[in-house]
């Protein structure tokens, strides 16, 4: 005797035999699209905060160690037991050259005693030399706008002419100097730049 099934049991077995439908596909790309696009756009955000990130910490790292150096060897300008010892042989906007005696011989001729720091234009970058020495890069990617050297005496009163090196009798003055430094890092694949700076005021040890 032939068993008839129930209606609803029919029911089912002919949709689970009729598989999926091509709206049912379409809607299921689609959504899988969507959610891919989502994937890759938080992936792009992620990996242009990183590099974003890494581009800032290196540049502030790199102007933080130039100005910590030049702060510490500014304080010993004119470091010496003769009273007349000059700790600037040369000072500009751009430019300054530090003199010291520490082995109190009364001279500067060690490359240790006079070391130089100086923008490039050229080469836009802020370095160091040491002696008669060539400058050593110690910050990259500085635009000409980004260094400024500005000399005071002891009555605040500003040294120096725009674009021309100190005279003996200024450089012979100075009491304050003011440093701002800065750098300019383009981040590739983001299109945009991160800038670090730096200002500050340093009393050297000057005489």
């Amino acid at each position: 005797m032939e068993r008839w099934a129930p209606a609803f049991l029919v029911h089912r077995r002919l949709h689970a035999e009729r598989g999926v439908t091509l709206v049912e596909m379409l809607v299921c790309l689609a959504l899988l699209g969507l959610l891919g696009a989502l994937s890759a756009s938080f992936s792009r955000l992620v990996l242009i905060n990183l590099r974003l990130a890494e581009a800032t910490v290196t540049t502030r790292t790199g102007v933080v160690l130039a100005v910590d150096a030049f702060v510490r060897e500014l304080r010993l300008a004119g470091f010496s037991s003769d009273p007349s010892f000059l700790g600037f042989p040369a000072a500009s906007a751009t430019e300054v050259e530090i003199a010291t005696d520490l082995n109190l011989d009364g001279f500067s001729n060690d490359p240790s005693e006079r070391v130089a720091y100086r923008y490039s234009n050229a080469r836009q970058a802020f370095g160091r030399a040491t002696g008669n020495g060539g400058a050593q890069t110690i910050v990259s990617n500085v635009p000409p706008e980004c260094v400024q050297l500005a000399y005071f005496d002891a009555a605040g009163t500003s040294l120096g002419s725009v674009g021309s090196p100190l005279s003996l009798a200024e450089r012979k003055r100075i009491r304050r100097i003011h440093l701002r430094l800065c750098s300019e890092v383009d981040v590739g694949g983001v299109g945009t730049k991160v800038r670090t700076e730096l200002a500050l005021s340093v009393a050297p040890r000057n005489p």
